[in-house]
């Protein structure tokens, strides 16, 4: 309202003032430029009456100019006046209006600082209370989710370790096994060679045939003399019985204390060890010897006669 009054009171000043010093100053200037035609006019011509008539415009034109600038200065200091008064109002309403826009801007400036310091009290609250309510949350979630979840994935892992090397022993166990054996093989291996050397010479007799001479014995010189004696001994005898048994009417024939024809005949040895089971029979069958160690032998002696190794 205050704007709106100093623009109309500008306006009806202003214009006024303006039309009033337009046409004094658009009357002066006419009257300016005819006295300059005058003077123009009074250096070109000679005559009597026209120079009286200059010389009349010029009084007339000094006299305007008087009137002109007296009017002037009164209305010049009439302007000031109204201009002095009109700002004057001017100032007091433009006051007016700035003190009620302080004041407006302080009151509104209050009620934001009060509605701001509101606001942030109760964003303030609201934020603690879902800041707790977070809280309390997350820490549930870690109890109820999260402790299971670690805990799964430590027994996920340990698992996964025992695992690991189960499998690691699986590959790793034949060749564990497959040393160890061999370990013990060549730790065993002289006492086997031994046990067979034993064997060997235990259970071997002499060959009974042409080339027995040439086969070395491992028996005693006396022994193997007498063996071989023995040995020529029953050849003759199963040479006699098998004639005996081709000719005759086969009839049975008295048995010996010694020895009876079916042991001639088969010239079976039975050799009494520690193990009453153990038997060792040796066939003689156009003059060579075949010697069978039974299965019983084996299982008694536990030997292994395909790897030679003792279990």
């Amino acid at each position: 309202m205050t704007a709106a009054y100093m623009l109309v009171g500008d306006t009806l000043f202003f214009g006024s003032h303006r039309r009033h010093d337009t046409y004094m100053r658009c009357g002066y200037a006419h009257a300016q430029d005819e006295y300059a035609d005058m003077q123009y006019l009074s250096t070109q011509s000679t005559s009597p009456v026209r120079i009286e008539y200059l010389q009349m415009y010029e009084k007339a034109w000094i006299e305007y100019r008087r009137v002109y600038e007296k009017e002037w200065m009164e209305s010049s200091r009439e302007d000031e006046k109204e201009w002095i008064e009109f700002q004057r109002k001017y100032d007091n309403a433009r006051i007016k209006s700035q003190q009620k826009c302080e004041k407006a801007w302080i009151e509104s400036q209050q009620m934001y600082d009060k509605a701001w310091s509101e606001c942030r009290r109760n964003y303030e609250k609201e934020w603690l209370e879902s800041r707790r309510k977070y809280e309390n949350a997350w820490i549930e979630f870690q109890q109820k989710y999260e402790q299971p979840m670690i805990a799964s994935q430590q027994k996920y892992e340990q698992a996964s370790e025992h695992r690991k090397k189960s499998i690691q022993d699986a590959r790793n166990k034949p060749a564990q096994q497959h040393r160890q054996l061999s370990q013990s093989h060549h730790q065993t291996l002289p006492q086997h060679k031994q046990g067979l050397e034993e064997l060997v010479d235990k259970f071997s007799y002499p060959l009974l045939s042409k080339d027995a001479g040439t086969v070395p014995s491992s028996l005693p010189e006396s022994e193997s003399s007498g063996s071989r004696e023995d040995g020529d001994k029953t050849s003759e005898d199963h040479g006699r019985r098998r004639k005996r048994v081709k000719h005759d009417d086969i009839k049975k024939e008295p048995v010996d204390e010694t020895m009876s024809d079916a042991a001639t005949a088969s010239a079976s040895f039975s050799t009494i060890t520690s193990t009453a089971s153990t038997t060792s029979s040796f066939s003689t069958s156009s003059g060579h010897i075949v010697a069978d160690v039974t299965l019983d032998m084996q299982n008694k002696l536990n030997f292994n006669p395909t790897t030679a190794i003792f279990q």
